[in-house]
């Protein structure tokens, strides 16, 4: 039966509970009415924290276990309605977050200038200034004002187009998420909303962080992820997939999936969740994915590690960093390296590259 509740879609801080189960604060989404906008009893909803808590009490579950209540059936669309039209961030928006749009252009002697990004700069400290680059032309990763130094993951879909982005704090030393005092984790949606720069009744439809790679990239298969910094680090270190994000287990849809169904996927959970993942991934099989999951993890883990729950960059941070091809051709003739300082050539900007 389709009632006519949703889940509420964050706006403010408000729009987020404490959970009845865990506890959390803020982490707690509920159900509202989609016409009055009411919600249902205060413990019907979902806990955000999906892994550690789980909670989901749906209006579904609910009016089965109120079965004197009035249950509201959602009015049915007219046969010649049209669907909604899915919201994108506008072109120049997105322009403007991204190093590439927004650097000036260097002297003859310069690298172009990252933007001042903590997680960028943590990846250029490990990685290399052309490992960046790169990364950025292929996730399309842009830098927010909103705090100094944060991160905006586009979620740009198989036509270019970016649905929304999440911006997250990273500390530049450890590449960690800034958690304290508070957890640095909003939306662009909700940034442009809050200052007046799209409507209120924008039609918000999500698609996988990574995406957009489907269009340029020599696909074999498709490695999907929880976390959209895995996903980038995950690129480096093992260049023989596609990566990719969905931002948490209930992203893991097959709406969501729609537009890599042809191709094989394989799915990377975080310790403590292959349970929940491998459950997900039966119910994606029976609608024609080609999909596995990885147990890797769960293997090798220890006890403490599988307790913190620990995801994929993890583990391959614990690794050297992967030698480019610039690097390898270095160790074979050193003369390579005097030639590039003699004449103060740049990979990336000569013909030689990585």
């Amino acid at each position: 039966m389709d009632y006519q509740y949703t889940v509420e879609r964050y706006k403010t801080i408000a729009s987020r509970h404490t959970c009845p189960s865990c506890k959390k604060s803020r982490q707690f989404t509920r159900y509202i009415h989609t016409e009055t906008g009411e919600y249902l009893a205060d413990h019907v909803g979902r806990c955000n924290r999906e892994s550690e808590c789980a909670y989901h009490y749906k209006p579904k579950q609910f009016f089965e276990d109120n079965p004197n209540m009035k249950i509201q059936k959602r009015q049915l669309a007219t046969s010649n309605q049209q669907p909604p039209t899915i919201f994108i961030i506008p072109r120049e928006i997105v322009a403007k977050s991204v190093y590439f749009q927004g650097i000036k252009e260097a002297t003859s002697n310069q690298q172009p200038r990252l933007p001042k990004n903590n997680f960028l700069k943590f990846l250029e400290d490990r990685f290399g200034y052309n490992a960046v680059t790169q990364i950025l032309k292929r996730f399309c990763i842009g830098t927010s004002k909103h705090w100094q130094g944060a991160t905006i993951f586009w979620q740009i879909d198989l036509d270019g187009h970016a649905r929304t982005g999440k911006v997250m704090l990273y500390d530049p030393e450890n590449g960690k998420r800034v958690k304290l005092p508070y957890n640095h984790i909003t939306w662009a949606h909700n940034l442009l909303l809050k200052n007046g720069l799209i409507p209120e009744s924008f039609y918000l439809d999500q698609c996988l962080f990574g995406e957009h790679q489907i269009r340029t990239s020599k696909v074999s298969e498709v490695a999907i992820l929880e976390s959209e910094k895995t996903a980038v680090i995950a690129s480096i270190y093992l260049p023989q997939y596609t990566w990719m994000a969905c931002g948490g287990l209930s992203m893991l849809s097959a709406k969501r999936l729609e537009a890599i169904k042809k191709y094989p996927i394989i799915l990377y959970p975080d310790l403590k969740a292959l349970d929940k993942w491998k459950v997900k991934a039966d119910d994606l099989k029976q609608n024609g994915f080609k999909i596995t999951v990885s147990d890797l993890l769960e293997k090798f883990a220890s006890d403490q590690e599988r307790e913190n729950g620990l995801d994929l960059a993890d583990y391959l941070l614990k690794l050297e960093p992967p030698k480019t091809n610039l690097q390898k051709m270095i160790e074979k003739n050193p003369a390579i390296q005097n030639l590039i300082d003699r004449f103060d050539m740049v990979a990336g900007r000569t013909n030689i590259r990585q």
